[in-house]
């Protein structure tokens, strides 16, 4: 049984149109070049491609093959792929000028190096926009902070975090200068009862001491300097240093 084909034949039913200069090839067991489309004028002894390109044995002995290498039929460097026909014993490839294929993976990379850039730019814009919207309030609140003396008085422009940080500010600075005003109040009014409690004890007639909680004497009056020929503050346990008469008995 004899088979034969026809590569005329293959012609309509392989055709295969592929971009930038693609081409389809055919090989037999044997090797040779059966069919490629886009046809080339190819001799009958150069269509035997295992004198020259020792890929061909790798896919005729069924495994697939991939590589780059100067094809003869057109002298240009191509990125090819074999792949073995398990039935017939044939292999079916593909190649590409190489030069084509690098250009359009740079011009890919050039593409999405531009639209990465194009994203970045407008997030940093974004960015920025978002920032401008936080740190003028932020300026404003610090500048208010410092400048005005009736405490965030009035209200802030700005987003909502913004102006509810200035009314927290502002109620706490009023409660700070409220708390602050009634501390000094009670210090005044106490600074008010020690003073006249010193003109009270300087013109009373009787001596007074007057002793802390653990005893010993804090403060006297004139009067008791007077009587007791001056004043030592001692401590409890040597109170009993003070002693008096009475003048009456003596005693």
């Amino acid at each position: 049984v004899v088979a034969v084909t026809d590569p005329d034949l293959l012609g309509p039913v392989l055709a295969i149109d592929r971009p930038s200069q693609g081409a389809l090839t055919l090989i037999d067991r044997t090797g040779r070049l059966v069919f490629r489309h886009p046809a080339l004028p190819v001799g009958w002894e150069e269509r035997d491609l295992t004198r020259t390109y020792t890929y061909v044995f790798e896919a005729l002995k069924g495994r697939e093959s991939a590589g780059v290498e100067l094809l003869p039929v057109d002298g240009r460097a191509r990125v090819y792929a074999l792949s073995p026909i398990s039935s017939t014993g044939w292999v079916a490839g593909a190649s590409r000028p190489r030069e084509e294929m690098v250009s359009e993976i740079v011009d890919q990379l050039v593409r999405q190096a531009g639209m990465f850039l194009a994203v970045t730019l407008a997030s940093l814009l974004v960015a920025a926009s978002v920032a401008r919207t936080i740190s003028t309030p932020i300026r404003r609140l610090r500048e208010r902070a410092s400048s005005d003396e009736n405490g965030f008085a009035g209200d802030l422009e700005g987003p909502r975090e913004i102006r509810e940080l200035s009314t927290s500010l502002r109620s706490m600075v009023q409660r700070q200068r409220q708390a602050k005003a009634q501390a000094d109040a009670r210090a005044a009014e106490l600074a008010r009862q020690r003073e006249l409690l010193r003109r009270v004890l300087d013109v009373l007639p009787v001596g007074v001491f007057i002793a802390d909680e653990q005893g010993a004497i804090a403060r006297t009056n004139p009067a008791a300097e007077t009587i007791w020929c001056g004043a030592r503050h001692l401590h409890q346990e040597r109170l009993r240093e003070y002693k008096g008469w009475w003048r009456a008995t003596g005693e």
